[in-house]
């Protein structure tokens, strides 16, 4: 079963896509174009966690290096139609696949001006994290010759449409799904993005 619906700050999400996430991609794709590189994926991991946290209301989670983004959610990013990789580090690696099923799972699809956003309990996704114990144990065991620092696994897109509730659709860069905030709350939401920001800095020129 989806998790209940959470209560989602459309209008400030939307306002920190649109100018760090979107606007950026767009203005070095043609400079990436011109001198032979791909267009490169919008934004980075990090960006998309931001993302995340702003639209859910939450914040980075502190208590641990290396567990799950959120204070209750891990954020997955990737281009559509492609699986959501889940990284273990050999010190924490079992406390965070432990804790997998107690918090919720972000996944966020992306492609052109195309974005999707999921989420999935961690408890709907229990079989698969515990389906990787066996092989996560044996990783770390200190008699494998094979250990690794980093132990990687994959959950699959299509896992995630199947389970996952749909938090917000954009196609071409147009929200789809759910509402679109009225003009009055984008340009609420662009105040308080912009105070977040800090006062800008002064122009030296004008000195």
């Amino acid at each position: 079963m989806p998790p209940d619906s959470p209560d989602l700050d459309i209008p400030l999400a939307l306002w920190f896509y649109e100018e760090f996430i979107d606007r950026p991609h767009q203005q070095k794709r043609a400079i990436r174009q011109a001198y032979g590189f791909s267009e490169g994926r919008p934004g980075s991991s990090e960006d998309w966690e931001l993302f995340a946290a702003i639209l859910l209301k939450s914040s980075k989670n502190t208590e641990t290096r290396y567990g799950h983004d959120l204070a209750a959610a891990e954020v997955k990013s990737a281009r559509a139609g492609s699986s959501f990789e889940y990284q273990y580090h050999l010190n924490t690696g079992v406390a965070k696949l432990d804790a997998e099923h107690t918090v919720d799972h972000v996944f966020v699809s992306y492609e052109g001006g195309s974005v999707t956003v999921r989420l999935v309990s961690g408890e709907a996704l229990r079989p698969i994290f515990e389906s990787w114990r066996e092989a996560l144990l044996s990783n770390y065991e200190a008699s494998n010759p094979n250990r690794r620092q980093r132990f990687r696994k994959n959950i699959p897109y299509g896992v995630v449409v199947r389970e996952g509730q749909v938090l917000l659709s954009l196609e071409n860069g147009q929200l789809i799904q759910p509402q679109a905030p009225t003009p009055q709350e984008q340009a609420q939401a662009r105040a308080r993005g912009e105070a977040l920001l800090g006062p800008p800095a002064p122009d030296p020129a004008s000195e």
